[in-house]
């Protein structure tokens, strides 16, 4: 549990310190982080925790919306579907046994391992931020069309860009680099894989 309630601050913080520089038009966004802390804490954590950690993520991501953000209610839900649905989709991608419930153990010690160091790993988060992403892009740009009136195609195609680049980045980023210190004398060998990557 308190795992959980860490991992729910932490995106709450981050979510929130990314609308308050939005709101005040300090950056602009060249990827969404939030993607990325979503797939990675699926791929990081056991899957029992699963539904738990999606309602702190969500939960977390709520509020801060609500705070600090000026979107309607049901946009923001639609945001953070999007985020789920995609996360749970290229999770399976990257271990399509995932979705046999019954298979837990087998599937959860492939997924501890994934460091995104084979090809197969690789494809599937390619693959996940392209189509995956387009439809979790048509999620989030049909909520807000019909929420708050903004133009679809300008809403889809700046979540499908801002998330692949999240999916593609940030999420490999902490999953590498998330366990330095149980694996410290693996930091030469990560950081290759983490230039190659980005190569």
């Amino acid at each position: 549990m308190i795992r959980v309630l860490l991992i729910a601050f932490a995106y709450f913080f981050v979510h929130a310190v990314s609308d308050i520089l939005l709101r005040q038009g300090h950056v602009v966004p060249l990827a969404e982080i939030e993607s990325g802390i979503w797939l990675s804490v699926f791929l990081l954590n056991s899957r029992r925790l699963w539904p738990q950690l999606a309602l702190a993520l969500f939960v977390g991501g709520v509020c801060a919306e609500m705070l600090w953000s000026d979107k309607f209610f049901w946009t923001v839900i639609g945001h953070l579907l999007g985020h789920a649905f995609v996360a749970f989709a290229i999770v399976c991608l990257i271990n399509n046994r995932c979705i046999r419930w019954g298979d837990s153990e087998s599937s959860e010690d492939s997924l501890a391992q994934v460091r995104f160091n084979r090809s197969r790993e690789v494809m599937a988060l390619i693959v996940g931020a392209f189509f995956v992403n387009a439809l979790g892009a048509f999620i989030v740009a049909a909520t807000a069309m019909f929420t708050e009136g903004v133009q679809f195609t300008k809403t889809w195609s700046y979540w499908f860009g801002a998330n692949g680049v999240g999916i593609l980045v940030i999420a490999p980023i902490i999953v590498i680099w998330i366990d330095i210190k149980e694996n410290f004398h693996y930091i030469k060998d990560n950081r290759r894989r983490l230039l190659e990557l980005l190569a």
